[in-house]
Formats: structure tokens, sequence, C-alpha cells
């Protein structure tokens, strides 16, 4: 077989293994892209508005389940911790969070929004929810029946994450 053959025959077949990438996006690439349109969105809106403040979702789940430690938290937001160190560190400098000892252990500390930081947030409900509202006039489903899909695909990929990663044989 000739050199050119043989480079002909593997050009075609990477072409051949190109062409098996699926064509259609995956749930993870779809449902990426989607909180990626969601943080443009709002963060549109919010700056539109002159009521943006840095990391809104993380305050605001803090301010949903405060009093709440890091390693709750960055579970709850799916960030790794280093990530939720990072902006937690940006909530503190601008006022909006703090932290106090946690009773329950000494090695960790709980987080807690301040006023300001419950100001910045209720600020902010008006706008978020005239936008949920708009992008809720776009939906082709009902709003509950999105709001299932979401908790369901949450749950599916919580499930995943607690197995072990496949081919890891340490289980």
């Amino acid at each position: 077989m000739s050199r050119k053959l043989a480079r002909i025959r593997t050009t075609s077949l990477r072409i051949r293994t190109i062409r098996r990438v699926p064509r259609k996006p995956t749930i993870f690439l779809d449902a990426w892209t989607a909180a990626q349109r969601v943080d443009q969105l709002i963060t549109r809106e919010l700056k539109a508005a002159g009521v943006w403040t840095p990391h809104y979702a993380l305050l605001s789940m803090i301010c949903i389940r405060e009093p709440i430690t890091p390693t709750e938290l960055a579970e709850a937001m799916g960030v790794a911790p280093t990530t939720l160190s990072d902006r937690l560190a940006e909530l503190f400098e601008l006022g909006h969070a703090r932290r106090t000892k946690n009773p329950r252990d000494g090695r960790s500390y709980l987080i807690h929004s301040t006023a300001a930081g419950r100001r910045a947030v209720e600020r902010a409900a008006p706008v978020t929810w005239r936008t949920q509202q708009n992008v809720v006039r776009h939906l082709k489903k009902r709003l509950p029946q999105v709001d299932s899909a979401i908790a369901d695909l949450s749950r599916a990929l919580d499930a995943a994450l607690a197995e072990s990663p496949e081919g890891d044989s340490a289980a």
C-alpha cells in the first residue's frame, strides 16, 4: 500500500469518526447554554434598572437558606468550594454577607446576609419577577411543567454526581 493511500484511508477514518459526533446538542449542552442565557438576561435587566449587584444568585440563595455553611452553599449552588470562596470574599467586601462562627463545627463558619445584602436582593426582586414573567410569556409549556422538568433534571444530576465516576474501581 502506498503512503498516499494510507494517508487517505487515515483521513477517511477520521472523517467517519468525526461524523459520529452527535449533531444534536445534548441535555448537558442545552442546560449549560440555558444557564448562560439566564445569566445574560438577568444581568442585562438588573443593570438596566440600576439594581445590579455582583453574584446576585448567590446572594439570593444566602438570603433564602441562611444561616448556611460554605459547604452547604457550594452544594446548593452547584459550584466548587474554591469558586464559592472567591465569590463570597467579594460579597463580604461589599458588606452584603457576613460570617459567624459555626457553633457545631469550630473549623467552619456560617454565612448570613446583611441588611445591605437583603436590600440589594429586595431592590432586584421586582426586576427579576418581571423578567421571569417575560420569559414565561414565551414558554410553550406551563410554568409548573417547566419547574418540574428543571427539578427532575437537578435531582438526576445530583444522583449522578453521588455515584462513583465511571471506571472508578475504588468504590
